[in-house]
């Protein structure tokens, strides 16, 4: 009898690994269906560039210009980071910090992908990014991510596989770039007496500039915010943040975002602290000779800053203004005492 029960349970077990086969079998034949058994590729010349990243490391927030530079259509792109050199791949997936309120930006989200849409009609499958084509986008990303380092950029189409339209990823034209760090540098306003529109020209006023910044701690060496006959006051400073000093010497209240605000006109707050990181109130002039966009004003720069004569003008800012005022309020003649001029670090 107990041979008879030992038969049976090697039957049993036969019979089970019997039925985990066919079951395995079944499972794999299913899976073959469910699976692609090719990967899906874009078509050659799919391309992207980019053409600009830039990371504020003062606001969290990256900047990237992106241009069609292939031969073929897009629908959009795929954009990850990493926040460390130590890291090999590029795992942060930036899509949903995607900032869709930024001026003109008509976008859609797929797949982890973010659509590029030309217009404001239904989104459909077509790939609507143009060879040739730029766009600019900006994400606001969560401090506790920290600083970026790099991106990648892959782009997505829609292409036609076996007469069905499947969205593709073009792994095989995928970018990688270093996000440009904006550092945060120093401006001040340098008040003084006896400000008259001779200030030395130039070197002159970058001197007194220098003077304040050393005397107050400040790193860096410093450029005077003043045009010239020939020279835009725009062209003497740096494209970096800009922020105002605490009295530690540290920037802390943002200015200026680059010097592509100054297309804008406007600043981002009053330059109406010290060196010192002391907040004033004053509605003095600011000897500037610049209009809002940081260019030359013909014939309103106290010649070059070496007349102190009445029949000549220079035009003014005021420390109190955040609009077009703050460089560009108007004129003054050249024998004036002015209240101060604005000083931009140029150098760490």
């Amino acid at each position: 009898m107990s041979n008879k029960k030992g038969v049976s349970v090697i039957i049993g077990y036969v019979l089970l690994v019997v039925f985990a086969v066919i079951i395995s079998a079944v499972v794999y034949n299913w899976l073959k269906t469910y699976i692609p058994s090719e990967t899906l590729e874009c078509s050659d010349g799919v391309s992207i560039l980019i053409k600009d990243a830039k990371f504020d490391s003062f606001d969290y927030i990256l900047n990237i210009t992106l241009v069609n530079n292939g031969r073929f259509n897009l629908a959009g792109y795929i954009i990850d980071a990493k926040n460390t050199s130590e890291e090999e791949l590029a795992t942060i997936d930036l899509t949903e910090y995607l900032n869709e309120s930024y001026e003109n930006t008509l976008v859609s989200t797929y797949a982890s992908a973010i659509l590029i849409i030309s217009s404001e009609e239904t989104i459909d499958s077509n790939n609507q990014f143009e060879p040739g084509d730029e766009v600019n986008h900006i994400f606001n990303i969560p401090e506790e991510i920290g600083e970026l380092q790099q991106i990648r950029i892959i782009p997505v189409r829609f292409e036609e596989h076996k007469g069905r339209l499947r969205f593709t990823v073009c792994g095989n034209a995928r970018i990688e770039q270093e996000a440009v760090m904006l550092p945060a540098w120093i401006v001040f306003a340098l008040t003084n007496t006896e400000l008259y529109g001779n200030l030395g020209g130039l070197s002159g006023a970058d001197t007194l500039c220098n003077n304040r910044a050393q005397d107050a701690g400040l790193n860096g060496t410093y450029a005077a915010w003043l045009s010239t006959s020939t020279i835009n006051a725009k062209d003497r400073i740096a494209d970096v943040i800009y922020a105002l000093p605490n009295n530690l010497g540290e920037p802390v209240i943002k200015v200026l975002g680059s010097k592509a605000d100054f297309s804008t006109g406007n600043i981002s707050h009053q330059i109406n602290r010290t060196a010192y990181g002391v907040e004033f109130t004053s509605n003095g002039a600011i000897w500037t000779g610049t209009d809002q966009y940081g260019n030359i004003v013909a014939n309103s720069h106290c010649n070059s800053w070496t007349s102190s004569s009445s029949s000549v003008l220079g035009i003014i800012g005021r420390s109190y203004a955040k609009d077009f005022r703050w460089t560009n309020s108007g004129s003054a003649g050249c024998d004036d005492d002015a209240y101060a001029i604005y000083c931009f670090q140029v150098t760490e």
